[in-house]
Order: structure tokens, then C-alpha cells, then sequence
């Protein structure tokens, strides 16, 4: 067909393209309509054909499918433009509509509940389903081709959709019961798509007559039909399958659109009670289901937002918000025919407003419960969706609604409630929106409501402060965060102005009030936390009351439970004391301090144990409250001015802090064991044995915990320094719980000390400890000193006491070493000699408390053990100190030029001799050259010859304790001895001026203290050497009182014996050939009887495993060979020694190929040493081992070949390893230069 040609010919245009499209449709609508036409016939007739019905169906289906495959490429194929194909389209609407319209009403059997299907006509159903499905996405595909669609032709089409949509008897009995796989799912998502499209097309949205036309269809049935199958759909049911999650937001959906595109509250208030009865009951079951229909009830919420706003603004005010555009465009007409029918329109005027006031008074009696319920149940919904609806609520509810609800009406109070608690919602933008939303309802109320407080807000904060211990006891921990959140949120909107904070606060501040806040807010903090009269409680009542408390509080353990409650908690109580003001808020902690004092005290006084359930009790109820002065204090950070803050501050600082580290509260036994409830004599309970509760010591622990949060958040206050002495009195006992055996009460103490440290320019914790030595061990002296120098009688008490001073000077010591390696030149001038003169008398005085105690005291392995630690760390401390002096004064001495060119010469200038190149070649310098020390290298003799006597004291009691009967005790105190004799070697190599040594100087203090601990260090060597070594003769051994008894293990003994050898080889290397003799006469003896035994089990004749070595024979093998090597390697000693060499050489040949590659590896470097010592000595036997023949000498005669050499090495020769090593030791003798004759 051509299209005709011509001018302005439009008409005729318009008409050749309805033709061109009505020829390309006719084929396939008219065989659609037949078969329409003929399943009409079918389904009407006596008996259904099922074989037939299922045939045209089919047919129905196919040629659906074919026009909307069609329909969208017609344009391409004619080209045609999409305006003439929408023109073309408008003009045969009737005619493509028909059938769909046709098929809509009467296709599918029983859905308008006419008739019931039978179980063998499922399968024409199913089929049913699918022609109206693809009548749907046909009526869709027109929609999308029209642009200016007629209004009346788009009624037609939604009153067919609603004639296909089921009823909600349907829906609710036979939808719910069918068990067929195809329930009409997609049949329905499809006519939802559809009614979407029809009612939201862009082409009638425009038109401010499509909505009245819409709501006046079937006199109002039309709306009501199908928000009557949306929310069947949506509306779960009792028993039965309801309709899946996608098909119930599909209906949402559809009804939300609807609602917007006609916002006409008369309309809707009609079909309200239904309408949100059904999407109310829908909420609540997906809410109840959880995550998996979240999205399900967040969209719900919203149509009942979008319901309630359509029914409580009036038309006129809806129809403006939908379209201002379209108001203005019409606005002639619209005055036209309010002039024209102003009578009648004051008529349903006032008729509407009689209408809308009935309306308002049934919402005002039905609607409160369950919008209450909605809300409640909402606002702490963890699905983010919901929270967002739930802002939409509450907007139309507190901003767009306020004079809908009667005075006094509960939906405006649970409303604004539920938006204070989502004004602390972790989502910023949630918390953003509910913030808003509270700022415009105050402008839309005023101070009304929040003005009130006596009468409203005041009773209902009460209230809600009342609720929280039986949200706790009930474990709802929801709940219970959502009314922490309501309380915090009063607390913030009454500080928003100074009458409403005026009202509040003398409300609170009542006697009566207080102490229930205090309480409840006791228990929240600690869930243990009981006010019982525990001290006459009988033992079952209060293992029943613990356990009890701790099942069912288990909601925040302090400080790692539920984390939404304790941030909660904080919050509200940061909260109450910014409204309280600083004044009140130190008042109050001030009195809940001195509250526990006063009761601890009066406890401690009446002789009550420290142990047990009712110091669980006591000391957990007592832990809430400290908790909750604790977290009120931290509310203080930007409330009054900073001087009128500080002085606050200040003044609870003096009088709590006191208290706080009062002796007999602070050190309360702590301990992080759990323990069972025991069963007390004479009375029968009924626990589970594997039920357990924390101890007594673990209650403790949480106690002095809380007790540090406050400390911590004073110390946040204060912005004093530490240098001005304000926290002296914190430092030791802080130093005491940092210590602590409990992992938690040490890491808090830590981290208070660490709070400390960063109010000055301190490096750490360390550096805070050594620059307040002074109040630091002043106070440990206080603590330890006798009053008279009278012994305490209670040796338990006076050990404990030793123990932990004990503890507290050993962290500060090491922490004042670790200082010294960290701290600048500028903050090392800074500190004087007081670092290391505190400690000194510090432990001058523990050793005089330990010596005024009695035996078993002085017997006790702790303390000894203690103590040696003590003096280890002593000695490290004064060899850090003079390290660092000595390193101080170098730098001094170096020429800094005023050029910095100049400075490239430093290198090159002459350094002065340090002490790390040994003793030995410093004297040996200095008496060659014999000249006069630079003053700048000496330290003053009165301050060596202090620290030497103070270290001869230590020496002195560490040589007593190697007699110790713990062997344990005696390892330590030659780790001691080591330490001690380390720093004097340092000490001995200082410089002095000329003439200022004297003849018992500190210089030579490394030669005394060795004479005087000598005896004793041989006496352990030869009686514990005796015991080790395996003896084959009987014979009658006398035990002295300090020797060891018979049955401690021999592994001991070895480890014992590694560590004299290597004390003996640290006194060695403290002094030049002073041990060379010694050495010669007591320890070698020694090391060949121990010897022996090796060399006989290192035999290769033995068998494989009398030739293996326990860890303890390798490890005193070891200690051995190690000994000899460092004797050789300090030259002096070397020297003096070399008449051994052969016989040393002898017993380590045979270890040199040793399996055990520690052993080998000692054993090479000790023959080394020997080897720098005299080579010469060596040399025959390495040749031997090594399986070298000598060359024989030119000047003898060589004739007699019978001559042979024989070694004694037959056996060692064969071993590989040891030949290599020997071979590699003779290669390092010839590299040697030549040896002095010795």
C-alpha cells in the first residue's frame, strides 16, 4: 500500500497509518477474539471439555504472545514516528483492547469465587494464568506506545484489571490451601505491572481530572477493589501458605501508587479501617519473620505513612502538594465552576467537614494502640530500611499531622520518643534525619510540650528509669537499649534550654529520685550489682542470689559484653551529668566514693572475711556504683567554664583520691581465677557442680578496675603537670596494680600511667618513672620502713608486704634502666644521681625488713627469689647509668667546629680510649704513655666508691644465697653474680686522675668482691661437681646442712653446674690473671672429673645409645667447653693459663666432630682461643687427629724403613667430621703470625 501524497494532508496521513496498522493487526486480533469468543462457550457449558479448554488456551496464548512481540517494531518496519504510531494506536484502542478486556473479565475460573475448580482442571488453570499474564504485558506494551491516552478508555482498562484480580475470600481461604505448583503468582505480578502503568502513566499524571475520574469510577468501587486485593495479598494469614515476599511488594507497591496519584482523603478515609487493619497485620508478621522479609515490612511502614498522610490533610490541601503545575493551568476553570456551584459547595463543605471530624474522632480511639505498637516495635529495628520508613511516620505523625491527634493523645508521645531514640542511631544520616524531624516539630508545638516537665516529662523520665532493672532482669536487651536511648534522650532535649534544664535537674536532684537513678543505673553498669543485706544472708541464699544474677544479667560485663549497652549507658549517664552540672556531678561521685569507703571500712572493722559469696556480692554491688561515678565524670568534657571545671576537679581529686588508695580498700586481693561454689558445712544445696561464678578475687578485680575509671577520668580533667607533685600519691599504689597478677586491673593501671605520662614531654611510662624517682620510692619507703625497727608479729602479713614492695621497686628499677636508652642528651642531664640513690636505699631498707622477720619468712623461696631479681636488676640499672655517663662524657670531648665543612674531618681526629676495649689494654696504654686523664672523662671517686660498697652488699647476699637449700634460688644468685660483677668490670675501667685512686678504691672492688664470694662459689663447685659425677665405689659421703638433699633430680644439678661455669667465666673476664690460679687449682679438677664421664659416653666403641646425651649433660657440656674458651680468650687469663693448654686441648679433641652441632661449634672456637694462646702446644695432636704425617728432618738418616710413627688417635683418625675440623684449625695456625716463646 503507498502512502498518499500531498500537502498539508494530516488527516489523511493520520487515517492511511490507522489503516496501515489495523491491516497488520487484523490477522491476528480477529482469530484472538474468535478464540475468546470460543472459550467463553466452552467454560459456560454444561460440561467442560478440559482437552479442549486447554487447546484454546494455547491458542489465546500464542497469539497474545505474537502482538506483543509486534507491536513495538512496527514503527521500525512502516517508519513511522513514535508520535504517529501512538495517534495510530489511539485511534483502534477500542478495537485492540477488546479482546484483552474480554480475556481479562471472564478467562480465569474461580478467582471471583463464581466457582470452584476441580482437582483435574488445575492443569486449565494454570493455562488461564498464563493468557491473562500475556494479556497483561500486552496492555503493558500499548501503555508504553501512547503518549496522550484518553482518560475514560483508561478507567475501561482498570475496571478489567480488577474484574481479573481475585477477591480476598479467595485469597484468604482457597489461595492460602492450594497445593498446585502454579498459584497465579506471575499472573498477578503481571496485572500489578499493568495497574502500575495505568494509574502512573506520564500522560494522565498531568491531568488534574484523571484523579477525581478515578475516584469516582463505579461510584468509589473501583479504588476499593483493588486496595481490598492489594492488601488480601499482603495480609498474612493464620493457617495456610500466604503469597510470596516479591508478590506482596509488587501489591505494595501498586497500592502506593495509587495513593499518590489520588491523594483524596475523603476517598481513602472510606476504605481506611480495612486497609490499614491488612497492611498493620502485615507489618507485624514481617517483622516477626526477620531479615528475610525486612524489605516486606519497611514498605508496608511506608504505605501506611503515605495512608495516614492522604487521611489526615483535607483534599484540597492534597490535591495542591500532588501537582502545582497542573492547579495553575487549570485555575480559570476551577474559579468558573466554584462561582457556578458555590452554593452547592458550601453544602458538601460543611457536610466534608462533618465527615472528616467523625473520621478524626473513630482514628483518635482505634489508631493509637497499634500506631504505638508499630513504632515501638520499629524504632529499633537492626534492618536500616525499616528505620528510614519509620522517619517517614514519624514526619506525618509529629510534623504534618500534630492537631489531627486529641490532646493528650499517646501516638505523639511514643512519636517523639521513638524519634529521640533514632537521634542516636549509629547511622549518621538516620540520626541527621530524626534530629531534623524533632527541630521542626518544636517549631511546630513550640515549648508546649517540653515545658511541661513537672506534669509530663518528669514523671514519664521516671518512669522510664524505673523500667530499665526489669528490662535487664528479662534479658530484652533490645528493649532495654531503646530505653536508654528514650532517657537519653529527654536528658538531651530538656539541656536545649536553661528553664527546661532548670526544671529537670531540681527534679532529679530530689533525694528520693537520685537514689533510685543511682541504683538502677549501679545495676546496668554491673549486673551483678545487689543491695542486699548480704552479711545476714545464709549461704544458700547467696550462692541462689549469684547465681542467679549472673544468669540472667549476663547483659554488660563491665567492660566486654553487649557493646550496644554499654554505649547506651555511657551515653545516657554523659548525658544526666551535663545536665547536672560539674558542681553537682563531683558532688555525687564525691559521695558514692566516700559511701564505699565508709562501708568497706565499717566491714573491715567487724572482721568480715575478704572471701566468700558475700564479698562476691559486696564487692559487685559496689562495682556498679563506681562504674556509674566513673562514666558520669567522662560526661564533663565540654560543660561550665575550664577554671570553675578545674577547681571542681581539683578539690575531688584531694578529697577521693585519698580514699581511693587507702591501704586497706586498694589492696584488696585480686586475681583473674575463676572458682566453683563450694558446699558449706551443714547445708545442703542443690548447684550444678559445673556451674561456676567468679571468685572473690575476681569481684575484687572488678572493683579496683572501676576504682581506676575514676582515677582515669580525673586525671583527663586535670591538666596539671606530673612534675608538680599532683599525682605523687597515684603514682606507687598505680605502680602496685601494674604489677598485678589480674591481666585486666594491670592493663588499666598501665593505661592510667600512661594517661599520666602524656600530660608532660615524658618518653613512655618509663620516662615518668625516672623523672618522679623521688615520690616513687620516697613512698615505697614510707610503705616499708619500721616504725622503732620493731619485727611485726604477723609473718604472713609483713612477707606479703615485702613481696609486693618488692615487686613495685623491681618494675620501677627495670623501667628507669629502659629509660635511660631511650632518654635525649638534654633529658639525660636532666635527671641527677637521685636515679640511682632512691633505689639504693630502697633496697637497704627491704633488706633490713626482711632481716627483722622472722625465719619462715626469711625462709620463704617467693621472697628469695624476689629479692634476687631485685638485685639483678639493681646492678643493671647502675651499669645502664654508667654506661650512658661514660658515653655522655665522650661526646663532651669531641671538637664541634664553627664550619661545617670542618666536621668532615671528625673521623679522623683522635678518640679518646673507652672501657669497651677492655680493662687490660687501657692500663697497658695508659702506662706507656703516662699522660694526665682530661677531667672530662672521669666520674667523681665518691660517687664509684657509694655504688661499689652499695654492690658489695648485693654481692655479699647473693654469695650467702648460693647455699639457698632451693636449687632454684641458687640459679638466680649466680645470674645475680653475673650481673653484679658485670657492672663492676665497667666500674674498674673508668679513668681516674692521677693520685685520686686509692689503694681500696672502687677500681679495684672487682678484685675484693671476687676474693670474698670465692670460697663460696668453690664450695657449691666441688660439692655440687661430687654429686653430679658418677662415682663406681662405695663410700661415706658427710652431708653438710646446705647441701642438697638425696632426691632432687640430678638434671637440676647440671643446670646449676652451667651456671657456676658461667660465673666463673664472668669473674674471669671482670678482672685481668686474678682467677688464673684459681681456676688452675679449684676448677680444673673439677671439669676433669666431669669430664671423664663425657669422654667415656663419646666413646665410638659405646653403643648408639649409651653414646646419647640427656638435654642436661649437652647443656652442662656445653657450659663447659664454653668456661674454657672465654678463660683463653681474655688474654691475661690466657696467658696464665697456657701450662693447660694440652691437657684442656685433650679433653676437647674428642668433641670437636660431635653430632650435636652447639657442642662441635664451642668446641673449635675454644681451640681457637688456645690455638691465639700457644699454637705450638696444639699443633702435634691437631696433626695426629687430622691424619697428617710430620716431614721428616733433612739431617737424618733415612735408610731403616722398618720406622714407623704411631699415634694414639687409631680410633678418632677414622672420624670424617673431626678430620675436617682438625684440618681447618691447622690451616688457622699457619694463617697466625709467629708466638712469642711463652
Amino acid at each position: 500500500m503507498n502512502r498518499p501524497s500531498g500537502g498539508s494532508a494530516t488527516e489523511s496521513e493520520e487515517d492511511f497509518e490507522a489503516k496501515l496498522l489495523f491491516l497488520r493487526l487484523q490477522p491476528i486480533i480477529n482469530p484472538l477474539l474468535q478464540a475468546t469468543q470460543e472459550y467463553r462457550g466452552l467454560v459456560t457449558a454444561p460440561t467442560r471439555n478440559v482437552k479442549s479448554l486447554l487447546s484454546v488456551l494455547k491458542i489465546q496464548a500464542q497469539l497474545l504472545e505474537r502482538l506483543v512481540s509486534l507491536l513495538p517494531h512496527l514503527a521500525t518496519q512502516h517508519k513511522l514516528s513514535e508520535t504517529q504510531l501512538s495517534n495510530s494506536v489511539c485511534l483502534l484502542l477500542d478495537y485492540v483492547l477488546f479482546p484483552i478486556l474480554a480475556i481479562f473479565k471472564g478467562t480465569v475460573i474461580g478467582w471471583n469465587g463464581e466457582e470452584r475448580i476441580e482437582e483435574d482442571q488445575s492443569a486449565v488453570k494454570s493455562a488461564s494464568f498464563l493468557v491473562v499474564q500475556q494479556g497483561a504485558s500486552l496492555l503493558s506494551t500499548i501503555l508504553d506506545l501512547l503518549q496522550s491516552p484518553p482518560e475514560e478508555k483508561f478507567i475501561r482498562c482498570l475496571i478489567a484489571c480488577a474484574f481479573a484480580l481475585p477477591t480476598s475470600q479467595y485469597m484468604a481461604n482457597d489461595y492460602r490451601h492450594d497445593t498446585s505448583l502454579d498459584r497465579g503468582d506471575n499472573c498477578l505480578k503481571h496485572l500489578f505491572e499493568s495497574i502500575r502503568r495505568l494509574v502512573d502513566h506520564p500522560g494522565l499524571t498531568q491531568q488534574q481530572t484523571f484523579a477525581p475520574l478515578l475516584a469516582g469510577a463505579l461510584d468509589g468501587a473501583l479504588l476499593a477493589r483493588l486496595a481490598d486485593c492489594m492488601v488480601a495479598v499482603v495480609e498474612p494469614s493464620e493457617s495456610g501458605k500466604g503469597a510470596h515476599a516479591d508478590l506482596q511488594l509488587q501489591a505494595l507497591q501498586t497500592l502506593r501508587i495509587i495513593m499518590k496519584t489520588v491523594p483524596m482523603a475523603s476517598v481513602w478515609r472510606h476504605i481506611f479501617p480495612g486497609i490499614f487493619a491488612g497492611l498493620y497485620r502485615c507489618c507485624l508478621q514481617a517483622m516477626r519473620i526477620g531479615q528475610q522479609s525486612s524489605k516486606v515490612a519497611a514498605t508496608t511502614l511506608s504505605v501506611i505513612a503515605d495512608l495516614l498522610r492522604c487521611c489526615v490533610q483535607s483534599d484540597t490541601a492534597s490535591i495542591r502538594e500532588t501537582s502545582e503545575d497542573s492547579m495553575e493551568k487549570t485555575v480559570t476553570e476551577k474559579l468558573k465552576a466554584l462561582t457556578l456551584n458555590c452554593g452547592k459547595e458550601i453544602d458538601q463543605s460543611s457536610s466534608g467537614n462533618v465527615e472528616s471530624n467523625d473520621f478524626v474522632s473513630r482514628a483518635n480511639k482505634f489508631l493509637p494502640m497499634p500506631m504505638t505498637v508499630l513504632m515501638n516495635m520499629t524504632t529499633m529495628a537492626r534492618t536500616k530500611q525499616i528505620r528510614e520508613v519509620l522517619l517517614e511516620l514519624l514526619s506525618v505523625v509529629m510534623v504534618q499531622s500534630p492537631s489531627f491527634w486529641e490532646p493528650g493523645s499517646n501516638v505523639v508521645t511514643v512519636a517523639f520518643e521513638s524519634c529521640l531514640v533514632l537521634s542516636q542511631d549509629a547511622q549518621q544520616d538516620i540520626s541527621a534525619a530524626a534530629i531534623l524531624i524533632l527541630s521542626d516539630y518544636k517549631k511546630k508545638v513550640g515549648s508546649e510540650y517540653l515545658s511541661s516537665i513537672p506534669r509530663v516529662v518528669g514523671p514519664r523520665f521516671m518512669s522510664l528509669v524505673n523500667e530499665l532493672p526489669a528490662l535487664m532482669e528479662a534479658a530484652r536487651e533490645t528493649d532495654l537499649v531503646s530505653s536508654l536511648r528514650r532517657v537519653n534522650g529527654y536528658l538531651e532535649a530538656m539541656s536545649l534550654s536553661k528553664d527546661t534544664t532548670r526544671k529537670l535537674k531540681a527534679l532529679i536532684m530530689t533525694e528520693e529520685n537520685m537514689c533510685i537513678i543511682r541504683d538502677v543505673f549501679s545495676s546496668l553498669c554491673n549486673p551483678l550489682a545487689q543491695r542486699n543485706n548480704v552479711e545476714e544472708m545464709d549461704p544458700m541464699s547467696l550462692s541462689s542470689l549469684v547465681l542467679k544474677k549472673e544468669r540472667k544479667a549476663k547483659i554488660i560485663a563491665l567492660e566486654e559484653q553487649n557493646g550496644e549497652v554499654q554505649i547506651a549507658v555511657q551515653s545516657t549517664l554523659s548525658s544526666l551529668s551535663r545536665l547536672l552540672g560539674t558542681k553537682a556531678t563531683v558532688y555525687l561521685v564525691d559521695q558514692c566514693v566516700t559511701d564505699l569507703h565508709t562501708d568497706f571500712e565499717s566491714r573491715h572493722s567487724a572482721g568480715y572475711s575478704q572471701s566468700g559469696l558475700n564479698q562476691i556480692v559486696w564487692a559487685n554491688s559496689w562495682t556498679g556504683t563506681v562504674y556509674f561515678s566513673s562514666f558520669l565524670l567522662r560526661g564533663l568534657t565540654k560543660t561550665e567554664v575550664q577554671c570553675r571545671r578545674e577547681k571542681y576537679i581539683h578539690h575531688l581529686s584531694r578529697s577521693t583520691l585519698p580514699l581511693i588508695f587507702s591501704e586497706s580498700l586498694w589492696n584488696l586481693p585480686v586475681d583473674d581465677d575463676l572458682a566453683s561454689i563450694k558446699k558449706p558445712e551443714g547445708v545442703t544445696t542443690l548447684i550444678n557442680k559445673q556451674s561456676s561464678i567468679p571468685s572473690a578475687k575476681a569481684a575484687n578485680a572488678d572493683l579496683i578496675v572501676a576504682l581506676l575509671g575514676i582515677v582515669e577520668s580525673i586525671v583527663d580533667f586535670v591538666d596539671a603537670s606530673p612534675s608538680d607533685g599532683h599525682f605523687d600519691i597515684a603514682l606507687l599504689p598505680l605502680l602496685e596494680r601494674a604489677i598485678s597478677k589480674s591481666s585486666k586491673v594491670s592493663n588499666r593501671a598501665l593505661h592510667v600511667l600512661g594517661k599520666i605520662e602524656k600530660l608532660a614531654t615524658y618518653s613512655g611510662i618509663d620516662g615518668l618513672i625516672a623523672n618522679r624517682v623521688d615520690a616513687i620510692f620516697g613512698a615505697i619507703l614510707l610503705k616499708v620502713r619500721i616504725p622503732g625497727g620493731r619485727p611485726v608479729q604477723k609473718e604472713n602479713a609483713i612477707s606479703n608486704d615485702i613481696l609486693i614492695a618488692t615487686e613495685v621497686a623491681i618494675f620501677a628499677i627495670s623501667s628507669i634502666t629502659h629509660s635511660f636508652a631511650k632518654a635525649g642528651p638534654w633529658d639525660f642531664q636532666k635527671m641527677d644521681a637521685r636515679v640511682v640513690m632512691s633505689p639504693q636505699e630502697v633496697v637497704r631498707e627491704l633488706m633490713l625488713r626482711f632481716d627483722l622477720a622472722g625465719s619462715n619468712v626469711q625462709n620463704d623461696v617467693r621472697l628469695a627469689a624476689v629479692f634476687l631479681t631485685l638485685f639483678q636488676n639493681m646492678s643493671a640499672l647502675l651499669h645502664a647509668y654508667y654506661k650512658r655517663c661514660i658515653k655522655e662524657m665522650n661526646q663532651d670531648t669531641y671538637f664541634h667546629s664553627p664550619e661545617p665543612w670542618l666536621d668532615l674531618l671528625e673521623s679522623y681526629r683522635i678518640s679518646p680510649v673507652t672501657p669497651v676495649n677492655g680493662f687490660a689494654e687501657y692500663r697497658r696504654e695508659k702506662d706507656q704513655t703516662k699522660e694526665e686523664i682530661p677531667e672530662a672523662l672521669t666520674l667523681p671517686t665518691s660517687h664509684l666508691q657509694r655504688d661499689t660498697d652499695f654492690m658489695a652488699l648485693l654481692i655479699s647476699r647473693n654469695a650467702y644465697t648460693l647455699s639457698h637449700p632451693s636449687l632454684s634460688i641458687q640459679v638466680r644468685s649466680c645470674d645475680a653474680l653475673i650481673s653484679a660483677f658485670h657492672f663492676l668490670a665497667i666500674v674498674a675501667a673508668i679513668p681516674v686522675r692521677t693520685g685520686e685512686e686509692e689503694t681500696n678504691g672502687p677500681r679495684t672492688a672487682v678484685l675484693r668482691q671476687i676474693h670474698s664470694v670465692w670460697p663460696a662459689v668453690a664450695g657449691r663447685l666441688k660439692s655440687v661437681s661430687a654429686e653430679v659425677r658418677p662415682s663406681n665405689k662405695t663410700s661415706l659421703v658427710i652431708t653438710s646442712p646446705s647441701s642438697q638433699p638425696m632426691h632432687i633430680d640430678v638434671s637440676e644439678k647440671r643446670f646449676f653446674l652451667s651456671k657456676l661455669f658461667e660465673l666463673i667465666a664472668g669473674l674471669a673476664e671482670a678482672s685481668d690473671d686474678f682467677m688464673a690460679r684459681r681456676f688452675r687449682d679449684v676448677v680444673w679438677p673439677s671439669i676433669g672429673g666431669l669430664m671423664t664421664h663425657f669422654l667415656k659416653r663419646s666413646n665410638p666403641q659405646q653403643s648408639a645409645l649409651a653414646c646419647q646425651f640427656l638435654e642436661s649433660e649437652i647443656e652442662l657440656l656445653c657450659s663447659i667447653i664454653s668456661c674454657c674458651g672465654r678463660m683463653f680468650k681474655h688474654r691475661e687469663t690466657g696467658e696464665a693459663l697456657a701450662g693447660l693448654i694440652p691437657s684442656v686441648g685433650g679433653i676437647i679433641f674428642p668433641f670437636l666432630g660431635d653430632e650435636n652441632q652447639q657442642v662441635a661449634d664451642l668446641s673449635n672456637d675454644t681451640l681457637k682461643a688456645m690455638c691465639l694462646v700457644d699454637s705450638d702446644a696444639l699443633r702435634r695432636p691437631l696433626f695426629e687427629l687430622a691424619g697428617i704425617s710430620f716431614r721428616a728432618c733433612p739431617l737424618f738418616d733415612q735408610s731403616q724403613n722398618t720406622v714407623t710413627l704411631t699415634g694414639r688417635n687409631a680410633i678418632h683418625s677414622k672420624d670424617v667430621t673431626a678430620k675436617a675440623a682438625a684440618k681447618i684449625l691447622i690451616e688457622f695456625i699457619e694463617s697466625l703470625p709467629e708466638q712469642p716463646l711463652l
